[in-house]
């Protein structure tokens, strides 16, 4: 039996500059895109309501049998779920497209949960738990994702300074092109420190920037 049903909703985002120069600790300049949004919606079954379970597009089943890409949402129910819940998910931000899916799915979930569990967790908390969710997706994760889709406006990041906004228009338009294939934030990022720890040059650019 259902106890409660709590849902939170995050937003996608897109970075127009510093993508991975913001894992080095350099600056990064991301846009909000309100356009596309994620529903988590989270429901509890008190502490014997079985196990817990995940409900998404690719996957529907025990939360602790899911496939790893949602190791996030799993680390999340483990440290603030008190109850078995199961946690379900809808919207328009596509997965491995670079909009920020798996940030507004750990914003959202842990907001749900906060609320559905009446842990009040202060947005500090919030937002270290959500951090922490995104290392486990993308294995270092620069923040600047969970920045973003929490923001409803420009977004500056710097690692060692937290993030700042500017402005709440673009002034201009952003047109976004999906081409239909997916990819890895976390291959991606690994690929970028091997050039930069076997080339030099390619060390001096990113540390130019």
């Amino acid at each position: 039996m259902t106890i409660r049903t709590v849902s939170a909703i995050a937003h996608a985002k897109a970075i127009l500059l510093g993508e991975h120069a913001a894992v080095y600790g350099h600056p990064a300049l991301a846009v909000p895109v309100t356009a596309m949004t994620l529903t988590a919606t989270v429901e509890t079954f008190g502490p014997d309501g079985g196990p817990s379970m995940l409900n998404t597009d690719r996957y529907h089943g025990p939360l602790d049998q899911a496939p790893k890409e949602y190791g996030g949402l799993a680390f999340l129910a483990s440290l603030m779920a008190r109850d078995a819940v199961k946690l379900s998910y809808r919207g328009s931000i596509p997965q491995g497209r670079g909009l920020g899916s798996s940030a507004a799915s750990a914003w959202a979930t842990a907001q749900a949960l906060n609320q559905a569990e009446d842990l009040d967790w202060p947005l500090e908390r919030l937002v270290e738990a959500s951090d922490r969710a995104e290392d486990i997706v993308h294995g270092k994760a620069s923040g600047v994702d969970l920045a973003a889709v929490r923001s409803n406006r420009l977004v500056v990041y710097r690692r060692t300074k937290g993030f700042s906004t500017m402005g709440n228009r673009l002034g201009a338009w952003l047109v976004i092109a999906d081409t239909g294939q997916g990819g890895s934030t976390k291959t991606a990022v690994a690929s970028v420190r091997r050039q930069i720890e076997t080339s030099e040059p390619k060390k001096t650019a990113i540390d130019c920037l």
